[in-house]
């Protein structure tokens, strides 16, 4: 998924990729994230069913695509554009693996699009205000819903303050995450009881992101 910092301001570690400049107003850059598999191993639990048991799971984490535009009037403004498309198809069925038996858990995630927009101010003395919004599909069928990850379609919406200096660098920003009322039919259960997550959910997430950087 996308960034939750209204600019490009406050991002450190970009990857690599490519970036255009045909004029010293516009920038035009793309990256590419390749899949990235991770094994983890650890312990759960299933109530009422069994103890605590070792437990390993596989998960692929998708590929993913960036491409933006910035145009920069003059120096003290920053407007860009961007686009993401994620993968998400790759991440099918996670098996977790134990000693009474595997217990597997459909996700049949679908590949989506991300579509954002900022704008910076900066400011005298190497300070910079920054605000920003995307939009992001939902990638989660009604079929293979979980109230775990009650994904919908999403609007973010962020506000940010920072100060890049010689060495050292800092930014904040408050984040808005919400989405219309979804509602869910014909979800397949997974759980041992057959119950099923048909119903209607609504998503909110607010949280303050706060960065230090030292430059050497």
């Amino acid at each position: 998924m996308n960034s939750s910092l209204p600019a490009t301001e406050a991002v450190s570690g970009t990857p690599p990729g490519l970036l255009w400049r045909p004029h010293d107003q516009w920038s035009l850059g793309v990256s590419y994230h390749s899949a990235t598999d991770i094994a983890f191993r650890g312990h759960s639990v299933a109530y009422p069913y069994a103890g605590r048991e070792d437990t390993d799971a596989g998960v692929e984490f998708p590929q993913f695509i960036l491409a933006g535009i910035s145009f920069r009037p003059n120096e003290r403004w920053n407007f860009e554009v961007d686009v993401d498309w994620t993968d998400w198809d790759v991440l099918d069925t996670v098996s977790f693996q134990k000693a009474s038996g595997d217990a597997a858990f459909p996700f049949n995630f679908k590949s989506g699009f991300m579509y954002g927009a900022g704008v910076t101010r900066y400011l005298e003395s190497g300070y910079f205000a920054s605000a920003g919004y995307f939009f992001s599909e939902n990638s989660v069928p009604d079929l293979n819903f979980n109230p775990a990850v009650p994904d919908t379609d999403q609007h973010s919406f962020s506000v940010g303050l920072g100060r890049k200096g010689e060495r050292w660098s800092w930014a904040a920003t408050y984040q808005v995450l919400t989405g219309a009322w979804r509602s869910v039919q014909g979800s397949q259960s997974t759980s041992r009881i057959g119950e099923s997550a048909d119903g209607r959910y609504k998503f909110f997430n607010h949280a303050l992101n706060v960065s230090v950087g030292y430059r050497f």
